[in-house]
């Protein structure tokens, strides 16, 4: 691990310096390279990427896999490092992918192509969450909920596995001399708060019922989904920071005619590499459900990602023609499409579970703390695409 962060500094002193590098002719032989042959410092420059931008890659989402304050979701060094990147995410979706892959569609089609596949990708990650939330949720806890539902809806009997005393209520007690007074947690339901009617429960030492479930807060440590929400939010950013960076990747790669712009891209990238990283690893050390050896292999898979997409440009770049109309109309797409991912991502999975939770309604300092840290990660991305 210190050798992953040492190689991580390097990468960075080398950015820094790529960054200093002049515009222009200059760029490259700033760099010691000779501008006699455009084509040999450009391919010399894109290997050099290669490293840069892994090791960058992993000195961003290494740290966070570390740090304990990180890996308690309820601490507050945690909380801020995900409001952060949260806001790195959305600026990623709204201040970068989304205008290139709007840039490359627009000449192709006066229709709103982009937008819409923006729409797409966003409800695809909103399906994907559903479904996986769905598919393995503790059967217990579902089986509480469909009693609920069943109850709230005023149905005649409750399904198998509900609690007697709701069985009791859903048949009126008839025949059986029953009777089903509320509970003090379901007469507080009653009043219009669900969400809350659990936290009467607990403080009251009532067992709660069932029916509070229906609107329950997923994000609440000790809900039964929370541990799968993370799970599924950790897998979900990791595809979409894939995706983008593969197709950042190959742009990179198949420059060959513009060695004097690849200086100052490269550092950018390097920068924009890491903000990700620490975006992506600050959601994976709050996720309890996914072993600490697949965390981090899901970090080196990401920091491989923009690298292996710069190596297959470079593979391409003499037969690809990134001004043709097919390959605008297929990276707009991807550009488009990724974006909406992102959008989701950040919104609801990082920066709402965050500047929602309750307890900020009276810690004003961790509220101005968590809205600041989305702010500061918008600014950095912003910043980048100034400079990049």
């Amino acid at each position: 691990m210190r050798t992953l962060l040492q190689a991580g500094a390097g990468a960075a002193a080398a950015a820094a310096h790529l960054a200093a590098a002049p515009d222009g002719p200059q760029a490259a032989a700033g760099l010691g390279l000779s501008s006699a042959d455009p084509a040999q410092q450009s391919l010399t420059l894109r290997v050099a990427a290669l490293f840069v931008i892994l090791a960058a890659g992993l000195l961003g989402g290494v740290p966070p896999l570390l740090l304990r304050g990180c890996q308690v979701p309820d601490a507050a060094p945690g909380r801020l490092a995900r409001a952060f990147g949260g806001g790195v995410i959305l600026a990623l979706a709204l201040v970068h992918v989304l205008p290139e892959g709007l840039e490359m569609l627009a000449p192709l089609t006066p229709f709103p192509l982009g937008a819409v596949l923006a729409a797409l990708g966003l409800l695809s990650v909103l399906a994907i969450d559903h479904a996986a939330t769905a598919r393995y949720a503790p059967e217990p806890w579902k089986r509480q909920l469909r009693a609920a539902v069943l109850l709230a809806s005023g149905a005649d009997e409750a399904p198998p596995g509900a609690p007697e005393a709701a069985r009791a209520r859903a048949s009126g007690g008839a025949g059986k001399g029953l009777e089903a007074p509320l509970s003090p947690t379901e007469a507080h339901a009653a009043d219009g708060c669900r969400s809350c009617a659990g936290e009467v429960a607990a403080a009251a030492g009532v067992p709660s019922h069932p029916a509070q479930l229906i609107h329950s807060h997923h994000h609440s440590p000790g809900h039964p989904v929370t541990g799968l929400r993370q799970l599924v939010a950790a897998y979900t950013l990791e595809a979409g920071c894939v995706f983008h960076s593969v197709i950042l990747g190959l742009g990179i790669g198949i420059m060959a005619d513009d060695p004097a712009g690849l200086p100052p891209l490269i550092a950018a990238m390097a920068f924009h590499q890491a903000l990700e990283a620490v975006a992506l690893g600050s959601v994976l050390a709050a996720a309890l459900l996914v072993p600490r050896w697949k965390k981090a292999a899901m970090i080196v898979i990401y920091s491989l990602t923009m690298p292996l997409g710069i190596a297959a440009g470079i593979g391409v770049a003499s037969t690809f023609d990134p001004a043709s109309p097919a390959a605008a109309a297929v990276q707009g797409a991807l550009s488009c499409f990724s974006a909406g991912l992102l959008l989701h991502i950040a919104m609801y999975t990082m920066i709402g579970e965050e500047a929602s939770r309750h307890d900020l309604l009276v810690r004003p300092a961790l509220a101005a703390g968590v809205f600041g840290a989305v702010a500061a990660g918008v600014g950095c991305m912003a910043l980048l695409a100034v400079w990049g």
